[in-house]
């Protein structure tokens, strides 16, 4: 039997990799790779339910392409960010193991690098984030935990353009 399974709370630490974009009313973009590196508490209240909170950092930012109409120029833009995220997830627990989890979840913009064209530009992206995250977790003997997640961004990143956060990630963790 497992600590984890003993005790209410549990931490932990979890990395991985993840496809990040921007989307739109109209699509989906996972343009650029990334990471992210995160310590996490977990608080199992039932044998059917946790909650888990985050502080995570995570590279995120995505690409698009746009056409001048009066020249027909293509203008290729590019935004690297990184952020400080905390998400609140609930967690359903079926088989003992496997753990479906969705909650909100709020970022704090780290660093920004935008180029167009590449050139470097000034872009100045909204300062935070918020966003819905989902996912599946599953827990293995001896604290390992395997994590996959989707994060959908609720709030433009840049004022009056209508792109917002969106990630797909993957990670490996470890419970103490």
């Amino acid at each position: 039997m497992s600590l984890f399974a003993q005790e209410p709370w549990s931490y932990g630490v979890k990395a991985g990799a993840n496809l990040s974009g921007f989307h739109t009313k109209n699509s989906t973009n996972t343009d650029l790779q990334g990471f992210q590196l995160a310590g996490l508490v977990n608080y199992r209240a039932a044998d059917v339910f946790a909650v888990q909170t985050e502080l995570q950092y995570i590279q995120k930012g995505g690409a698009f392409t746009e056409i001048d109409p009066g020249n027909f120029e293509n203008y290729y833009t590019e935004s690297k960010l990184s952020y400080l995220e905390v998400p609140l997830l609930a967690q359903l627990i079926f088989l003992k193991k496997l753990r479906l989890e969705i909650g909100p979840q709020i970022s704090f913009l780290v660093s920004d690098k935008t180029t167009l064209n590449g050139e470097e530009i000034e872009a100045n992206p909204n300062s935070t984030d918020i966003g819905l995250a989902g996912g599946l977790s599953y827990y293995f003997n001896k604290g390992i935990v395997i994590q996959t997640r989707y994060v959908y961004g609720l709030q433009e990143v840049f004022e009056a353009y209508g792109y917002k956060n969106s990630a797909i990630m993957l990670s490996l963790g470890y419970m103490f």
